[in-house]
């Protein structure tokens, strides 16, 4: 009965919160695991039939990666639409306990987002306020997902109260300190307990979830963020990590380190063979 009921909810859910979602979690616009040239990252326009766009992957200031989900249109029927996001819907929260508990490295992405919403409005949608427990980093990532950032930040913040080193907890705010850098010290402790989980799950993040919505003005996440790569080399393995997440990020680098001319900002003249050796790695790992 209960298995039942929670369908039902499930499709009226998809329902009210489906509409205009990504059909599937997907690669930056324009970008795919093809190939890309190990100076810059782009993908060889060999194949295009009209100029290549240039694909940017950061925010026009630099400070953090654009948020630009792929947008599929999915020839099936919305009706087997909604059955697919509910019929996968035990084995996206399982996935979400992996993310939290340690085990595998969360790389099932597709449909998660529908998923979070609807994990987060069953209470609403069931009348029952306790139909999930909602003091947890599960349920705060569903919010995440369903952009309800107040909520979400107030859990967050108690889970840490009683345990701050909990790893979903701090991997969740550490994700939040793209909206607040005062959370950024929870995502390098999530980088000490997990530097390869980290890594899949803040690029993901920024890709899908759009926690800068709203917000005036950024700080420079990305110049904080992308050091714990360097710093977290020799641990992270980047062969855990989806090609398309490589290439993010190695584009990202080269958006935030290197200008037009392909020559180190002057600014950052002293890091140019760090970054470049990076930038290896990642290539290097992209087959």
């Amino acid at each position: 009965m209960k298995k039942r009921l929670f369908v039902f909810l499930a499709v009226s859910g998809v329902c009210f919160y489906a509409q205009g979602a990504d059909v599937k979690t997907a690669p930056v616009e324009g970008l795919t695991a093809e190939t890309p040239s190990a100076e810059t990252g782009i993908i060889p326009s060999g194949r295009r039939s009209g100029p290549a766009k240039k694909i940017q992957v950061l925010t026009d200031s630099g400070n953090n990666f654009r948020y630009a989900p792929l947008r599929v249109i999915d020839p099936r029927p919305v009706p087997q639409q909604f059955r697919d996001v509910c019929r996968g819907a035990k084995t996206l929260e399982k996935a979400a306990d992996q993310l939290f508990s340690g085990e595998g490295n969360f790389t099932i992405w597709s449909h998660f987002r529908e998923w979070g919403i609807l994990y987060a409005n069953l209470p609403r949608l069931t009348g029952r306020p306790d139909v999930v427990p909602t003091e947890t980093a599960k349920y705060a990532l569903a919010l995440l997902c369903d952009e309800r950032y107040n909520e979400a930040e107030q859990i967050l913040r108690k889970l840490a109260e009683k345990n701050p080193d909990d790893y979903g907890t701090m991997i969740l705010l550490g994700a939040f300190s793209v909206r607040n850098r005062e959370y950024f010290p929870y995502l390098e402790k999530a980088f000490a307990a997990d530097p390869t989980r980290s890594v899949n799950f803040i690029v993901w993040q920024c890709q899908n979830l759009d926690l800068l919505q709203k917000l005036p003005e950024e700080w420079d996440f990305i110049g904080s963020f992308l050091p714990l790569l360097l710093q977290y080399r020799e641990q992270i393995d980047f062969d855990a990590i989806p090609s398309p997440s490589l290439l993010r990020l190695n584009k990202a680098i080269w958006e935030k380190y290197f200008g037009e001319d392909r020559r180190i900002r002057p600014e950052y003249r002293d890091q140019k063979e760090k970054w470049s050796s990076l930038c290896t790695i990642l290539v290097k790992h992209m087959d």
